[in-house]
C-alpha cells in the first residue's frame, strides 16, 4: 500500500513538474507556467488502465489553439524525463478560449 502512495506521489510530482510543454507553432497561444493549473482529480487502477482519469482546473484564461502535454514519465536524477515501457504522453489542444476556474477532465 505505501508503494502505491508513493507511485501517485511520484506521478503526481512528474505531472506538476512537466506541468506545460507548450507547442510555439501558433502565434495565439497561451505560455502558461508554473502555477497557472492546479490538479484536482486523480483516479488510478492497475487493473483497467483504460479507467484512468486526471483533473484540473485553469488558473489563468487560455487561449484557443493552447496545446498543453502531460506525462507519467519519472523525473531522474539527471534532470531529465527517464522515459520506459508504458509511460505515455498525452497532449490536449484547447479548442476554444477558456477562462480562468474551467475544469477539465481527461479520461481514459
Amino acid at each position: 500500500m505505501k508503494f502505491f502512495f508513493t507511485l501517485i506521489g511520484k506521478i503526481i510530482i512528474s505531472l506538476l513538474l512537466l506541468l506545460t510543454t507548450i507547442n510555439n507553432t501558433a502565434n495565439s497561444q497561451t505560455t502558461l507556467v508554473t502555477g497557472d493549473i492546479a490538479f484536482t482529480g486523480y483516479v488510478a487502477t492497475s487493473n483497467a488502465p483504460a479507467n484512468d482519469a486526471f483533473s484540473f482546473v485553469l488558473l489563468t484564461p487560455v487561449t484557443a489553439g493552447t496545446v498543453i502535454r502531460f506525462t507519467d514519465q519519472a523525473w531522474g536524477n539527471d534532470l531529465v524525463f527517464n522515459g520506459s515501457l508504458g509511460e505515455t504522453t498525452v497532449s490536449l489542444t484547447i479548442a476554444a478560449a477558456q477562462p480562468a476556474g474551467t475544469e477539465i477532465i481527461i479520461a481514459g
